[in-house]
């Protein structure tokens, strides 16, 4: 049982990316998290910055490594035998560390546990989604279209080593052999991955969470919120569209990205004046934005895994107006913790906001909501019990004997 197994030696492995993202911050969350509840944390990381791309040679190398990385096998059991953990979670391994590490785990019987945070396993960009559209070509195993595509960096000899990967590793039965749990994040994701082959049984579904609480927002201010990264797939320029419509609705963007010159400009073509572009925020300004925002706009254009935005926004007590697609779509009850509109469509988008600006009884009943689904499902003891309860369920009662 959990309580047996109290408390865990746990080997948390992941590969940073180059910009900081949400996986990197779960992965640092979960880190605190079981820390704090007195499990016994190793973090072995790896990072993108090591990959070199200067030569074609480093190119291809670099192709192989994330087919099959030797020295990350090396690494993984020289860690296990020094730790001795009973459980190995992994996060990001793509592409420094790749599924050579399941088999140093395997070698020294210590289950492994790999939470999917996107869809990198079925897709070579992980998004499933081309020129701009929805795009699941690659569904079903058929790899190659993602090679035809250039669909991973725009690059044809890039995506070649993702398919070489992805055929290799499903066809060997890599991941259905050798992990032993696969995290999703919701279930959504849970129906992509069965439908991509992965074992129904071996999925689990875990939200992502926070580490400490902010506390609920007072709400006061007159002003939407975006938080994200300013880039096409987030659906920045529909959300401009829709806010030509709503010249007297105050929109407060926090984020980055390289859609910002063109969002600019979109907003000087439109000549829209409440619209403000903070750029980037510290992670404190972002929370303080949101403890006083009326309402959060997620206007998506893509397959999002689970945003911590999301997670933020209801901490604070502040409902999420989310496109209706993928995972969103089930994260956002709507009506209850946010609403719904038809992604890619501004003027739905609009009339959305307009709704819930005109029902301030109802805003201040989704804000409670809100808030008490933040209680109920993403807070960190929560977490940790879930987190504990998925690694009883494949963990040796006796840690293994150092070397």
């Amino acid at each position: 049982t959990a309580r047996e197994l109290n408390p865990l030696r746990i080997l948390l492995v992941h590969c940073r990316y180059r910009l900081a993202g949400g996986e990197d911050a779960v992965f640092e969350t979960e880190a605190i998290q079981l820390e704090q509840a007195g499990h016994d944390v190793v973090r072995v990381e790896f990072s993108n910055d090591d990959v070199s791309t200067e030569t074609l040679f480093a190119r291809l190398k670099a192709g192989l490594e994330t087919v099959w990385s030797s020295r990350a096998k090396t690494r993984l059991a020289d860690a296990i035998a020094r730790h001795a953990p009973q459980v190995v979670h992994f996060h990001n391994t793509f592409p420094l560390i790749s599924p050579a590490a399941y088999l140093a785990c395997v070698q020294a019987g210590v289950p492994v546990v790999q939470t999917l945070h996107n869809l990198r396993l079925l897709c070579a960009n992980a998004m499933f989604m081309r020129d701009g559209a929805i795009c699941e070509a690659c569904a079903g195993g058929r790899f190659f279209n993602g090679v035809r595509h250039a669909c991973y960096r725009d690059s044809r000899l890039a995506s070649s080593a993702v398919a070489m990967m992805q055929y290799l590793h499903h066809g060997l039965g890599t991941y259905a052999r050798q992990v032993d749990r696969f995290i999703v994040l919701t279930e959504f994701a849970r129906r992509k991955f069965v439908a991509g082959g992965l074992p129904a049984a071996r999925l689990v579904v875990k939200p992502n969470s926070l580490a400490q609480d902010p506390g609920m927002g007072a709400g006061g201010g007159d002003y939407c919120l975006f938080v994200g990264r300013l880039s096409a797939e987030k659906g920045v320029h529909t959300l401009l569209e829709a806010w030509r419509q709503l010249p007297d609705v105050p929109l407060v963007v926090a984020g980055d990205g390289p859609e910002r010159a063109a969002m600019e400009r979109q907003l000087a073509a439109a000549g829209t004046s409440s619209v403000r572009l903070l750029g980037a925020v510290p992670r404190s300004e972002v929370l303080r934005l949101m403890g006083e925002a009326r309402m959060l706009v997620m206007p998506s254009e893509w397959y999002e895994g689970f945003p911590m935005t999301i997670v933020e926004a209801y901490s604070r007590g502040l409902p999420v107006l989310a496109a209706h697609i993928g995972s969103l779509g089930e994260v956002v009850v709507d009506g209850q913790t946010g609403r719904h509109f038809r992604s890619a469509d501004a003027a739905d988008l609009a009339s959305a906001v307009r709704v819930v600006n005109a029902a301030p009884a109802a805003l201040a009943a989704m804000r409670e909501q809100a808030r008490r689904r933040f209680l109920d499902l993403y807070g960190a003891q929560r977490n940790v019990a879930a987190l504990v309860d998925i690694y009883s369920s494949v963990a040796r009662a006796t840690p293994i004997m150092h070397e």
